[in-house]
């Protein structure tokens, strides 16, 4: 489904990340999965997908951590904020595969440029507008 949206061919997953995504848990279940492939297909563009491509999670093994009373470490705030920052970081990442073209990267994100735009001045991504040439 990724490869359809972002117009690119269906990518080889490597043995060490083939073994990595059948040892995880997936306690997010399909959504989970989707988004680790996605992350992985923008990280990495070349047609293969490796070990290293994958979340940290994934990759080293571990289970995502869930809220519960007993984990009073785990805030909301720190949840946002580590949202935040991996959306920043795709659309970086998509912004700079696509060389700057807000058209295509939205496109390859799945939302309108108006939207992208949004999100790109919330991260502070937008580059400076442009001087006015004089006539």
């Amino acid at each position: 489904q990724c490869a359809a949206q972002t117009h690119q061919r269906i990518p080889a997953l490597t043995a060490s990340a083939s073994a990595a995504l059948r040892r995880h848990a997936w306690p997010g279940n399909v959504r989970e999965l989707r988004n680790a492939i996605e992350r992985a297909m923008v990280l990495h563009a070349a047609g293969v997908i490796g070990v290293e491509d994958l979340p940290d999670s994934i990759r080293e093994g571990r289970t995502v951590v869930r809220l519960t009373t007993a984990s009073p470490s785990l805030t909301l705030d720190g949840m946002r904020d580590q949202i935040a920052d991996m959306e920043r970081a795709t659309i970086a990442a998509v912004l700079e595969s696509c060389n700057g073209s807000q058209t295509e990267a939205a496109k390859q994100l799945g939302i309108s440029r108006r939207t992208l735009i949004y999100r790109m001045e919330k991260h502070g991504l937008k580059p400076p507008p442009r001087a006015r040439r004089d006539r």
